[in-house]
């Protein structure tokens, strides 16, 4: 019977185990160009092998194309180096359904507080000033992620395309 020993959740032993689970460590061997005793390796917690940065790309990108939710590696590096993940920045289309809420919103914000039988009428309380700040500020942040998403669509142009 073989035990299996504990590894701790911020590691490189616990990230690619992670994604042996799912993936198989087979796989893993092959699309990193490596043996399976090399991943066997990474995946011990008393050993200090370790991906490099194209190894750990690859882990990450065959951990999400089987199901997985995150990037494993990716997540503990950026841990590790003290940066916090960019925003998560979905498909172009989805990214401005966003930005055309967080538009609506404000519109409505500056409707609601400027309509004449309001509590200031065409004047603006405090509370409906503050809405309407929160509604700018929304705007903005769905607004900086458009330019992501839109890189996350383009496709390279072939040579005789014109």
């Amino acid at each position: 019977m073989t035990t299996i020993r504990p590894r701790q959740p911020e590691s490189f032993a616990h990230a690619i185990t992670r994604v042996a689970d799912l993936v198989g460590v087979k796989r893993i061997a092959a699309e990193v160009e490596t043996s399976c005793s090399t991943v066997y390796a990474w995946m011990d917690p008393d050993r200090t092998h370790q991906p490099n940065l194209t190894q750990g790309a690859v882990i990450d990108r065959l951990y999400r194309e089987a199901g997985g939710m995150d990037t494993p590696l990716s997540a503990l590096m950026m841990a590790r180096a003290n940066v916090a993940p960019p925003p998560e920045v979905g498909c172009i289309h989805s990214q401005f359904l966003n930005l055309s809420e967080a538009l609506g919103e404000l519109a409505q914000a500056v409707r609601d507080g400027t309509d004449p039988t309001g509590p200031g009428g065409e004047n603006l309380t405090p509370v409906e000033l503050d809405l309407i700040v929160k509604a700018a500020a929304r705007l903005v942040d769905e607004a900086s992620k458009v330019p992501h998403a839109a890189k996350n669509h383009v496709v390279p142009l072939n040579k005789g395309a014109a």
